[in-house]
């Protein structure tokens, strides 16, 4: 069961898009889809989907700012928070960049 809050299924729809380039690049280079370095393009791209990931999930999370007209005070609210299975947007970035270096490790090495 996936769990999300606010636009926090934007970290799977990102990388699902950043997933399906890459067997489109390594398609047009040649090689099949269960390919090994078919999946090493793959893996490699979650690179490029977590800085991505990293600045969505810095917009929609920011605080917003609110002024009051009368004393022209600044409020800030963190207002509603966009998450993935409890973690925010922009943490995702860096698990994966910790993804894509050890998938790709491990199909270099198997």
């Amino acid at each position: 069961m996936i769990i999300w809050r606010g636009w926090g299924i934007l970290v799977l729809l990102i990388a699902a898009l950043f997933q399906w380039l890459g067997y489109a690049i390594a398609s047009g280079l040649g090689y099949g889809p269960l390919e090994g370095n078919a999946q090493i393009i793959g893996y490699l791209l979650f690179l490029p989907a977590a800085v991505v990931i990293w600045f969505v999930g810095r917009y929609l999370n920011k605080p917003k700012v609110y002024t009051d007209k009368a004393t022209g005070q600044q409020t800030y609210s963190k207002g509603e928070r966009h998450a993935l299975f409890f973690i925010p947007i922009e943490y995702w970035a860096f698990i994966y960049v910790i993804l894509a270096i050890v998938m790709t490790i491990v199909k270099l090495v198997s």
